[in-house]
């Protein structure tokens, strides 16, 4: 069985981590367009799409990582123009 040190190093893999990314987009892609807390009562307070862009901003933050630039990219800038809304 494997340990957390070790799923922790397979998970910051860039391949993991940009899968990771993916995944957070297509959640948050779904969640914006189909609007589920409009059909479950209780789930608008929750902030669903919200809650997936902060995942998101934090996978792709976590994916530039290694880049010689620190200012934030491009799509992290469009990312929190949209949490500003």
């Amino acid at each position: 069985m494997p340990t957390l040190a070790s799923r922790m190093n397979a998970a910051s893999s860039p391949t993991q981590r940009s899968q990771f990314g993916y995944r957070v987009m297509l959640v948050f892609s779904f969640l914006y367009y189909f609007r589920p807390g409009d059909i479950i009562p209780g789930l608008s307070a929750l902030h669903l799409a919200r809650i997936t862009v902060v995942f998101a901003v934090l996978a792709l933050l976590l994916g530039t990582k290694g880049a010689r630039s620190n200012k934030l990219p491009g799509e992290v800038k469009i990312i929190l123009a949209m949490l500003d809304g």
